[in-house]
């Protein structure tokens, strides 16, 4: 789908059964598409307000476990109007595979977090993106961020009206393999947009 949709993102209120708590694109006519099954820091900034967003339908392999409602690969995602807070940043962008290091790097002196540290992801052309507080641990953050790795990543669009934004590049990690893992497939069979 190249043309964006609006639609407003809802999350559910609360987990329910095997803890699923749906985070969806509800469309003006009504229908909803589901996005994600868990309500992820990723969303929460979006949270009940209309966005513009590309992607595409995607089918679930019946072998997994998934939940009988229409499913969407997210692939960009922004607000259609400003939104009324201050979220972190403006803008999701596709899940893409990028090889390199994790490295925790120093705040520089004199910035208001001077004395802390950030984690940044180095690919491998050298490029360095601020990896995004995810508010959440990821299940492999640890010693399997160590080394080179693989990683599925969105980059983000910051808000540099955020309190807490530092500048450059933003990535929200999705998962993080080894280099020489096979790449991982996406969700499902995509299936193109109406």
């Amino acid at each position: 789908m190249s043309k964006p949709l609006t639609a407003t993102v809802r999350i559910d209120p609360s987990p329910m059964a095997k803890h699923f708590q749906g985070v969806w694109l509800e469309l003006p006519d009504g229908k909803r598409w589901l996005v994600d099954y868990r309500s992820r820091p990723l969303w929460e900034p979006f949270r009940d307000e209309q966005v513009n967003v590309t992607g595409a339908f995607y089918a679930v392999d019946a072998k997994f476990q998934s939940v009988n409602a229409q499913h969407f690969r997210v692939d960009r995602m922004a607000f259609v109007t400003p939104p009324k807070q201050s979220p972190p940043y403006l803008e999701i962008g596709p899940v893409t595979t990028l090889k390199g290091q994790f490295e925790d790097r120093a705040w520089p002196a004199g910035s208001k977090l001077a004395g802390s540290t950030r984690k940044l992801f180095v690919d491998e052309a050298g490029n360095e993106y601020v990896v995004a507080d995810t508010g959440e641990t990821h299940p492999t953050m640890g010693p399997s961020w160590s080394g080179r790795r693989m990683v599925r990543a969105r980059p983000l669009v910051v808000n540099p009206a955020y309190s807490s934004t530092s500048s450059g590049a933003h990535l929200w990690i999705v998962s993080v393999h080894g280099i020489a893992d096979p790449v991982p497939e996406d969700e499902g069979t995509v299936t193109p947009c109406p």
